[in-house]
């Protein structure tokens, strides 16, 4: 494929209502860090609680989603999911917001095949009128930003299996040190 990979990562979720807001903590520091040097282009967004995956992936190649995730663990508990992991979601509603993700990555499969989502979620303790994360969910922002990392490097691992052919080194590089 002609020129670099184009990665977007979503941090989705509403400031004002505590542990519902991790994924815009989590795209708002990432904003803070230089960028990651390799052969793609990272694009960070906070996109509040209006996702329109399909509309704002239209030209990635890959799309990494953070949220909160009701998936029945302890709070705070990080979840690293894919579209076949959300099947059963948009009868329950796994997203805490209006539209749900499943329907989101629906529309995301519809526009094209590519764009390889994934969704990186942490269960939620208090969803309640507050800009502060609960303690349950702020302890883990650490792991968060490691399985982002790690969808980071497997995306580059990736690229670097492609375009070197099967002696491609093993593993990413540039994220293990930001942790």
């Amino acid at each position: 494929m002609a020129g670099r990979r184009q990665v977007l990562v979503l941090g989705a979720g509403n400031l004002l209502m505590g542990d519902d807001g991790v994924g815009v903590h989590v795209a708002r520091a990432l904003q803070s860090l230089p960028a990651i040097p390799g052969e793609m282009d990272i694009q960070v967004l906070d996109v509040g609680t209006s996702p329109d995956i399909a509309i704002l992936a239209e030209r990635a190649d890959h799309v990494i989603i953070v949220d909160a995730v009701r998936g029945g663990g302890l709070p705070g508990t990080v979840y690293v999911l894919g579209p076949e992991d959300l099947a059963w979601e948009s009868r329950d509603g796994l997203s805490l917001h209006q539209r749900s993700l499943a329907d989101s990555l629906g529309e995301l499969a519809i526009a094209g095949p590519g764009h390889h989502p994934t969704i990186i979620g942490i269960e939620p303790k208090s969803i309640a009128l507050g800009t502060e994360l609960s303690p349950e969910v702020a302890a883990r922002l650490p792991q968060v930003m490691e399985a982002l990392c790690h969808q980071l490097q497997e995306i580059e691992k990736g690229i670097n299996d492609i375009a070197k052919g099967p002696e491609a080194p093993e593993g990413g590089k540039g994220c293990s040190s930001r942790s």
